[in-house]
């Protein structure tokens, strides 16, 4: 979920017939609303292995997903209106992207100072930790680069969070399945080329659905939210 410029929310969610469907709230508690088909494709489920909604500049909605039938693909839609997908840009298509699918390697978006999107996956070929930088606002240029190449790390095999810091590099915590050690990423260029990853101690995760959140403070320093082995949730306030 994401708010629009009225304040009112602006959903992605798989409906139960594994169609992906946005829905456009008209008041603040959601009880009327739009709902807009963004796709329909069902044999390739889109979204049940993530979905991640933000507005971009324009105030209209940019949608990643993950599209796990037989391409195991990535797609990104840029709203043209309020309740207009756009262009639905196949990122495999376009670059080679190939998604893990399996077990929960969500996909996560932010925008970057160039006003295109940032996005965030697991391959699945490679079990690499990937971004995705939009060189236009379809995303059909896109330059994908290595963060964490580190196979036996599984990094976003358990979840992916991408944020922007004011240096207009990405930030990025993650996690993976078969190494649930929670790690934050610092890009150092817009590629994320030479990022500064740290493993945050004392984190292992149990999270199976993306349960990692985050954002910025002031200063750029990260808040994190994680559930524990022990199956409590946790807050990491970082100080630097």
């Amino acid at each position: 979920m994401t708010l629009g410029s009225d304040h009112f929310p602006r959903i992605v969610y798989q409906s139960p017939d594994q169609a992906l469907q946005f829905i456009r709230c008209l008041d603040a508690d959601c009880t009327a609303t739009t709902t807009t088909p963004i796709d329909s494709n069902t044999a390739n489920s889109p979204g049940a292995y993530g979905a991640t909604i933000i507005l971009g500049d324009d105030h209209l909605p940019r949608v990643v997903y993950a599209d796990c039938g037989a391409d195991n693909d990535v797609h990104f839609v840029r709203f043209t209106g309020e309740d207009t997908p756009g262009v639905n840009t196949d990122l495999t298509i376009a670059a080679g992207v190939n998604i893990n699918c399996w077990p929960y390697s969500e996909v996560s978006m932010a925008i970057g100072p160039d006003h295109f999107a940032r996005i965030t996956y697991e391959d699945g070929s490679t079990f690499h930790l990937k971004l995705i930088r939009c060189t236009n606002a379809d995303c059909t240029t896109p330059v994908i680069s290595d963060v964490d190449a580190n196979p036996s790390h599984d990094p976003g095999g358990l979840g992916t969070v991408l944020r922007i810091g004011s240096d207009g590099f990405p930030r990025i915590a993650y996690a993976g399945y078969n190494d649930p050690t929670l790690r934050y990423a610092v890009c150092n260029d817009a590629d994320c080329t030479n990022p500064t990853i740290t493993d945050l101690p004392s984190t292992d995760i149990k999270s199976f659905y993306n349960g990692i959140g985050m954002d910025l403070r002031s200063g750029d320093l990260a808040s994190i939210t994680y559930q524990a082995v022990d199956g409590s949730l946790h807050i990491i306030n970082c100080s630097n």
